[in-house]
């Protein structure tokens, strides 16, 4: 994973188009359900999009250590995304790249919007 944090094992994510797999990890590559996330992903991504995108849920001390490691920022933010490298592939898909969500920033925000 760019992140440098470990890959998900990969499973197929109920929900999702076959043109888009999506993973859902906790940072640490174990699996984590969270209803509604790859489904809404895969139908939000572009048409064209074709391939595995990785999406890792970690604390705001990791995302505030990965802020400062790649964006000189030391401070948590809400979200990161890495692109991949066009020649990364997963198995036979090409990887599209990773998305890491700070749990902690996002449930605050979402509560300071008034979201579930």
């Amino acid at each position: 994973m760019t992140a440098d944090l470990p890959r998900p094992r990969r499973r197929k994510t109920a929900g999702t188009a076959a043109r888009l797999r999506v993973t859902v990890s906790d940072g640490r590559g174990r699996p984590v359900r969270v209803p509604g996330l790859a489904s809404w992903l895969a139908r939000a991504a572009p048409r064209a999009a074709e391939g595995e995108v990785a999406i890792a849920l970690v604390g705001d001390a990791r995302m505030r250590a990965l802020n400062r490691d790649y964006r000189d920022k030391d401070q948590a933010t809400d979200v990161l995304s890495f692109p991949a490298d066009p020649l990364d592939v997963v198995g036979d898909e090409p990887s599209l790249g990773d998305i890491v969500i700070a749990t902690g920033v996002a449930r605050r925000q979402a509560r300071a919007a008034g979201h579930a």
